[in-house]
């Protein structure tokens, strides 16, 4: 499973973090925007629907006022005692006899003053009644009486019986599109006797129907009534024929007629969301509704709209929090990860670690603190190899001054018991004496190993010179020597240290590199020592790193002196270390007692 590190995890963090909060804004702004574009289309199209079912109602009302004005004239019983006489002749001249300060009729004036006027008809018992009717080209009133007959293709004629005998009220639409103000009435002589009123739909359709976008109807608001038969009405904006053939049954239609007052999101005569606001009309007798819509996705748009922008925005400010959380991940991750780089390192023997502060928080402090760990574990590496190469040093002069001289002692001792023994005693004394010279010739060589005698008594390059031999001697492996430079005042221990940076690297080749040959170099310029050892043979793969335990105790040496080290690896292609070690200053005493 692929880990993911601190800056990844920390951009993931601050992404998610920022992600959410512009999720939560920008919906919380699209609902805000979408309730309050909904909330003001309603409240525009409620305005719209009271003004216009005012207008409606008011009509209907002055229709009344109208019929009421005529049937209550002294006129009017006039006309119904004369009407119900049956005497034409008389009836004429009484709807035809002029006022003497206007000299006009008072029918003909009332009537051709009334607005969207187109018929009035006068019954009275028995049946007999008078129509008048105004021609719509030439503005003038006609006059019929009609005698004992009302015809059933005539509407207004069959309206106008049906008032007569029941005496009630009615208001009903014709299929012309007009409307039928019919009402009973009851003369000072006890006349009963009814009017009728025709009037013209066509205000109200100029009232509903409204196409103009510029004056906020835009390309799909209407409005438009519907009959108790779920029928409309009056013109629809988008078909051609819709009075008395389009057939709404909608959710708000079914409410309206039902006398319910509201607004919602439906869906329309044409299967279209619309936003709708409807309600009864209220006028006794006659249950149509009006309705005012207009279709959501055009209320919709201007929403829409800041859900692109926002939409837009939201990916433009992810990619800033995307880069911002990275740098700002970058900015936090750095300094763990140079911690955990320098910890790598110490792990790996290399104890010159410094890390840089200047993050001014708590960072400055770890970073301090772990300094100050890495110079303790320095000065105690130092010190402990000093230890070892002290130990060292006193076990190789114990073992060649102490163990040494005794066993050559007793070698004495042997050489002089010899004489004059059997030949028995004298095959023993040499075979002891024999083994007595390899206990000799071995604890030299533990005793060089541990502190080379000619690094004792001729220095530095006289030591590397003969170890090499030594290599070139017991192993297959051909060692080049070079060294340039004087290294004769190089003070004891850091002779003792670089000798053994240069065993412990010849060693490596020896037991890993499975080199034949190997090259060492070894010069001086100025204060500084740089020593190269090349060897030719298996190398190691980049990402090895410092592993061994040699390699780190060469590391650990060099570090010790305040040098530095960089290892240079192909497989199968070699090794080479650059040591460069900083020459201290003090001299070096060339000679040591008990060499």
């Amino acid at each position: 499973m692929r880990r993911f590190t601190l800056t990844e995890k920390l951009t993931f963090y601050f992404l998610m973090t920022g992600m959410f909060s512009i999720a939560c804004v920008s919906w919380y702004s699209y609902w805000r925007g979408k309730t309050a574009i909904i909330n003001r289309t309603y409240e525009q199209l409620t305005a719209i629907r009271e003004i216009k079912k005012e207008r409606i109602q008011q009509y209907f009302h002055e229709s009344w006022q109208q019929l009421d004005k005529f049937a209550n004239q002294t006129e009017m019983e006039r006309l119904m005692s004369v009407l119900g006489k049956k005497d034409t002749i008389v009836l004429r001249e009484v709807i035809s006899d002029e006022n003497k300060k206007t000299g006009e009729s008072f029918f003909y004036r009332s009537l051709s003053v009334t607005p969207s006027f187109q018929s009035l008809y006068i019954a009275c018992e028995p049946q007999r009644y008078i129509r008048f009717t105004l021609n719509p080209e030439t503005k003038r009133i006609s006059l019929a009486v009609q005698e004992n007959n009302y015809p059933e293709d005539d509407a207004a004629a069959a309206c106008l019986r049906n008032v007569l005998y029941s005496r009630i009220s009615a208001v009903k639409s014709s299929s012309g599109g007009n409307l039928l103000f019919a009402k009973s009435y009851t003369g000072s002589h006890s006349l009963n006797y009814a009017g009728l009123l025709k009037r013209s739909m066509e205000p109200i359709i100029q009232l509903m129907v409204e196409n103009n976008a510029e004056k906020g109807w835009g390309l799909s608001g209407e409005s438009y009534l519907v009959d108790e038969n779920y029928l409309m009405r009056t013109p629809s904006r988008f078909l051609k024929t819709s009075v008395l053939q389009t057939r709404v049954f909608t959710i708000g239609s079914q409410l309206a007629v039902a006398g319910k007052t509201g607004t919602d999101v439906i869906r329309d005569y044409r299967g279209i969301e619309v936003l709708s606001a409807y309600s009864p009309l209220e006028i006794e007798g006659f249950h149509w509704a009006i309705l005012v819509e207009i279709d959501l996705a055009e209320a919709m748009a201007p929403v829409n709209a800041l859900r692109n922008e926002i939409l837009l925005l939201s990916i433009l400010i992810a990619a800033l929090v995307f880069i911002l959380s990275f740098l700002f991940s970058r900015s936090i991750s750095k300094p763990v990860m140079l911690l955990k780089q320098a910890a790598d390192q110490i792990s790996e023997g290399n104890f010159a670690v410094n890390l840089k502060g200047g993050y001014k928080d708590e960072f400055d402090d770890l970073n301090r603190a772990f300094n100050q760990m890495a110079d303790r574990i320095r000065q105690q590496a130092s010190a402990r190899i000093e230890g070892q190469d002290a130990e060292r040093q006193r076990l190789s002069m114990e073992l060649h001054d102490g163990l040494g001289q005794l066993l050559v002692a007793a070698h004495y001792k042997l050489e002089a018991a010899d004489c004059g023994g059997s030949p028995s005693a004298h095959s023993q004394i040499n075979e002891t004496k024999v083994l007595i010279d390899n206990i000799l010739s071995e604890i030299r060589q533990i005793s060089n190993n541990l502190m080379p005698g000619a690094l004792r008594e001729f220095g530095l390059v006289s030591a590397m010179s003969s170890f090499c031999r030594e290599i070139q001697e017991y192993t297959p492996v051909s060692v080049h020597f070079q060294h340039e430079g004087a290294f004769d005042d190089l003070p004891a221990d850091q002779n003792i240290s670089v000798f053994r940076v240069f065993q412990e690297s010849l060693n490596n080749i020896i037991k890993h590199a499975g080199s034949e040959s190997a090259d060492i170099q070894i010069r001086r310029e100025g204060n500084d020592m740089q020593l190269i050892i090349r060897d030719y043979g298996k190398g190691m793969p980049p990402d090895a790193g410092i592993r061994g335990q040699g390699l780190r105790n060469i590391r650990e040496r060099i570090q010790a002196m305040g040098g530095s080290l960089s290892i240079t690896s192909r497989e199968n292609f070699g090794t080479a270390l650059n040591i460069i070690i900083p020459i201290k200053t003090s001299t070096y005493d060339t000679h040591h007692p008990g060499g």
